[in-house]
């Protein structure tokens, strides 16, 4: 609000002493000076030219007395009207830019309070505001309208960009992968948009990067190998699959470009010390596996940490084969959907006993003691596919905390 105010008054000096300038340089007093001057000399040779006459005798005294009387009046005369004349100029010369100094400044604030918004001003205030009234329906009605409007101009590479995040922002990864999908076959070199397509099929595909998102972040660095989401990406596909060196390589390559970011810097740290702890022999199989998923023998209550038992209805068993995989997975109650750990077994194992801790984070800085209320669902998929698909089967816990014991997943209801 400061800087706006001062901007404004700068600008209207800027405008005053435009139109100030040129009225104080002009005047004519200087032409009405130099012309009282020219006439005065002119009565002088006239008062020259009597003296002559007189000497010569053209003129008598009495000739000669009574022409320097009407001389002297005209000089009186002359002299009156040059102090006159060289008066008013100055009077005029000041008078329209002092009133046009005073007008102006006052004309345009009154201007701008009439017709501005004065509670713009107030940029925090206005943005909160506006935030505000951005209502989950508001996006979506936007996003709506976004789609409809790149029907008819599908080369719009940033109105592809703009709609993937929106769908993001709904959590609607599936079409948040579609959009994103449609910008990197426009411009198949733009790192930033390889990137944000690897991250949107990982969210639908409940947080599994490997296959095309790996890829697709791969080439990302191709193009641009310190681009910060490829790699950290990139570090948290390879720390799922097992990989904890190639996810040390990644999270150190990112920690020496965000070193002034100390909450990342922090996060990556933890990270490279979780992978290198597991390259030290602290666990050997990937997280996500039955072996550190965390059975019934496994007792340790980390902090992040939530155990319980996936079961299968009674009513659902016919639709599940005996060697499905059922994924078993924590993510936030509220907010993006995205997994923060991730077990798999397969169905004749079920009921399982599970454990679920910050160890197994799919992204380091995000793990579940980092979170107040989460939700644990588990989804049998009869393809093996981790994206979430219509004829699976799945159920979810009632919110819990980031440290709970006998959480109970019943899977019981088929998807859409």
């Amino acid at each position: 609000m400061v800087a706006f105010g001062a901007g404004a008054a700068l600008l209207v000096l800027i405008a005053v002493a435009s139109l100030l300038l040129p009225l104080l340089r002009k005047g004519d007093s200087g032409v009405i000076v130099d012309r009282g001057d020219s006439n005065l000399q002119v009565l002088r040779n006239q008062q020259a030219e009597l003296d002559a006459d007189l000497r010569s005798g053209i003129l008598s005294a009495d000739q000669y007395e009574s022409a320097c009387a009407d001389l002297e009046r005209r000089v009186l005369d002359e002299s009156q009207k040059t102090a006159g004349a060289s008066r008013a100029p100055g009077i005029r010369r000041w008078g329209t830019p002092v009133l046009i100094g005073i007008c102006l400044p006052v004309f345009a604030v009154l201007l701008y309070l009439y017709v501005g918004n004065v509670d713009g001003l107030d940029v925090e205030a206005y943005m909160q505001e506006e935030a505000a009234g951005l209502t989950p329906e508001r996006v979506e009605m936007m996003t709506r309208q976004l789609a409809q409007r790149l029907k008819d101009d599908p080369n719009d590479v940033e109105g592809w960009a703009m709609l993937g995040r929106s769908y993001m922002a709904l959590q609607q990864f599936p079409n948040s992968a579609q959009a994103w999908g449609q910008a990197a076959a426009l411009e198949p070199d733009n790192a930033s948009i390889l990137a944000n397509y690897a991250e949107a099929l990982g969210l639908a595909a409940q947080g599994n990067l490997d296959g095309k998102p790996s890829q697709l972040l791969a080439r990302a660095l191709v193009l641009d190998p310190s681009h910060p989401k490829a790699l950290a990406l990139s570090g948290g596909a390879a720390f799922g699959r097992g990989d904890y060196q190639e996810a040390i390589a990644f999270w150190q390559r990112l920690l020496q470009i965000s070193a002034d970011d100390e909450e990342l810097s922090n996060a990556l740290r933890a990270g490279i010390s979780q992978a290198q702890s597991r390259l030290d022999g602290g666990t050997k199989n990937a997280p996500g596996t039955v072996e550190n998923a965390g059975g019934a023998g496994n007792n340790a209550a980390a902090p992040g940490s939530i155990r319980g038992v996936v079961s299968l209805s009674p009513q659902m068993t016919e639709s599940a084969g005996s060697g499905d995989t059922v994924f078993i997975f924590v993510r936030p109650a509220d907010g993006p959907r995205m997994p923060l750990a991730v077990a798999r077994v397969k169905v004749e194992e079920l009921p399982y006993d599970f454990q679920l801790d910050d160890s197994m984070a799919m992204i380091p800085d995000r793990k579940i003691s980092d979170f107040r209320e989460l939700v644990v669902g588990a989804r049998v998929s009869s393809s093996g596919n981790a994206m979430r698909a219509s004829g699976d089967i799945e159920g979810f816990s009632l919110p819990v905390g980031p440290i709970t014991r006998d959480v109970q997943v019943l899977i019981d209801k088929r998807v859409p």
